[in-house]
This record gives structure tokens, sequence and C-alpha cells, in this order.
């Protein structure tokens, strides 16, 4: 179903905040960020609607509410088309074309972002930042932990499982799209870098998108 103007901005700022601060958002709070005036009332019952039709889900009677995976793929794409370097982390380098170890590059990305990086390129493959992934709160869930050991596990097929998804030069997986092993508690943002060579980065359905779109767009070759 099409979000009208007003849904399609209360999702995008509620879907931004909550990857930054993961906790569930109130009304309220939503209310205060939007683009335009708007009250918490009104938002309120915009909220309930999206609730209905299964973008948001409010994970405790009290709380309020986090995003689902469906409105994390409307938010997250949209980033992905604007192709934009607006979020990248403030007063930090950004990663250069002219970085030629793989291994230094793959952790610098898992660093910027807070995943797990992985880089392949000719015969070499390098993998980094699994404990950035091991340390976030989302693997204090056992099944999001048994799904983490199975990415690790077809750890050899990362490579090809990727080039052959990447129909376009930089997309983004969510959930049961990861063509790594699709799962309900990961995601991946993947890049060719051209001459047969690829970048992705792995983390929790909470990973930081904006940032992870801007640091591959970087190095991305159509």
């Amino acid at each position: 179903m099409a979000l009208d103007v007003r849904r399609s901005a209360i999702l995008e700022t509620l879907v931004r905040a909550y990857l930054h601060d993961g906790a569930p958002l109130s009304s309220q709070f939503i209310a205060g960020r939007m683009p335009f005036p708007v009250s918490s009332a009104t938002v309120r019952n915009e909220m309930a609607v999206l609730e209905k039709e299964g973008y948001l889900v409010q994970p405790h009677v009290s709380a309020g509410r986090i995003p689902t995976a469906e409105a994390l793929r409307i938010v997250v794409h949209r980033m992905r088309e604007q192709r934009s370097l607006a979020h990248a982390i403030p007063h930090r380098e950004a990663p250069h074309r002219e970085v030629a170890d793989n291994g230094a590059l793959a952790r610098r990305l898992a660093y910027e972002v807070h995943a797990a990086a992985f880089i392949a390129s000719g015969a070499q493959e390098v993998f980094a930042g699994f404990e950035f992934v091991l340390a976030s709160p989302e693997l204090r869930d056992g099944e999001a932990l048994a799904d983490f050991a199975q990415l690790l596990n077809t750890a050899a097929f990362w490579r090809e499982r990727l080039m052959a998804a990447l129909t376009d030069p930089l997309l983004v997986f969510i959930a049961d799209e990861n063509p790594i092993f699709p799962t309900a508690h990961f995601s991946v943002v993947a890049a060719r870098l051209g001459s047969g060579a690829l970048a992705a980065l792995v983390g929790p359905l909470r990973m930081r998108y904006d940032l992870a779109i801007s640091s591959l767009d970087h190095f991305v070759t159509a």
C-alpha cells in the first residue's frame, strides 16, 4: 500500500531515529522531529495505522513503536537511491580509493560502520569487524546469535552469493533478502569495486545503513 506524504515522513523519521538510538519511539518524540508541524495526537493515530499495515510493532504494552523489516526496506532503499554522503560520520576522514591494502580497508570500513566487513579482490578474501557484531545488543537473542554463527559457517560462499545478487553497483539486502543466508536478524550492504572485486558490510537488522551506504558508495564502480 502506498504511503501518503505524512505517513511516509513519520515512517522515515521513526526509522532514522531507531537506527541511531535502538529504542522504541513515542508519538511525542516523533512529532518533535518531523520536517513539518504535526501534533503528537495526529502522529499517534498515524502510527496506529502504520502498525496495522505491518510497518511498525510495539514490543511492549507501555513502549513506543519500532519499525519492521518492511519499514526498514522502504526507508533504507530510499537512502540507497539517494546515494548521499550527507549522513557520513562527521569529523572522520572518509576512506579513499587509493587504499590498496584490503585488510586495512576492511578494518577501516568495519570501524566506521561498526559492522562486519568483507572484501574480495583477486584471490584474496578478507574479513574484519566480527567483534562489532558480537558486541551489538541484538546478539543477546539466542536465535540471532545462532543465525550469526550460520553466516560465519557460510563464509566460503560469501563472494559467490554476493556477486550473483549484485545486479546493481550497490545494493542493500534486509533480513530475508540476505543473499548470504536469509535471516530475520541480519542485513548486508554490498558493492562492486571493479575488476571483479566487491565489498560488503554485514550487521544486525538495526545497522547504520546510512553510514554503510555512504562508505561503500565512495568505492563503487558502475
